[in-house]
């Protein structure tokens, strides 16, 4: 926690000394710390309310506790929706909205196969569900069969494939990055 206050509070001030500054007003922090089961399967801990950052308003001069949130609270933030529940209907449903969008976008229009989504924990049904529409669309508009076998789809172009984006593969490889 120590390392977070002073990140937020080098934020702060680097954000001030270039002319900005944070809405503390705005501000919020969710805490995730991870128990364990009795059998071993780790669990996010119930929040502890001595955990809080305050950030020194140097603006004010006066100290400002940001917002805590619940661990297990969904929140929108950047266009998507965070939280730590691993079905996100929320999410999912906001995803298969922009899915069909993006689907008549590249119906007629010039795309590539690489498709990138800011993704949440969804199960692999609810990938398929948000790929399942896109997927032939793109094939059809590349000339490609809609049956084409999904190995080569979504293999890489160095190993003939076509390179698309396997949602299921993408949200593995963007959970390491979170």
């Amino acid at each position: 926690m120590e390392r977070t206050q002073h990140d937020a509070q080098l934020w702060n001030d680097l954000l001030r000394a270039t002319g900005g500054a944070l809405n503390l007003d705005k501000c919020f922090a969710q805490v995730l710390a991870i128990d364990f089961s009795l059998n071993g399967a780790p669990v996010i801990a119930p929040a502890d309310p001595n955990l809080i950052i305050t950030i020194k308003d140097r603006l004010n001069n006066k100290d400002v506790i940001v917002r805590p949130i619940s661990p297990y609270k969904t929140y929108r933030s950047l266009g998507t929706e965070q939280g730590t529940s691993k079905n996100q209907k929320q999410q999912q449903a906001k995803l298969i909205k922009t899915s069909g969008t993006h689907q008549r976008k590249l119906a007629c229009s010039a795309m590539s196969p690489k498709c990138a989504w800011v993704l949440c924990h969804l199960s692999t049904s609810q990938l398929h569900e948000l790929q399942k529409k896109y997927i032939p669309t793109l094939l059809n508009k590349i000339g490609i069969a809609r049956t084409h076998a999904q190995v080569l789809v979504f293999g890489p172009r160095a190993y003939g494939g076509i390179g698309c984006n396997d949602l299921r593969i993408e949200q593995g490889l963007d959970a390491d990055k979170i």
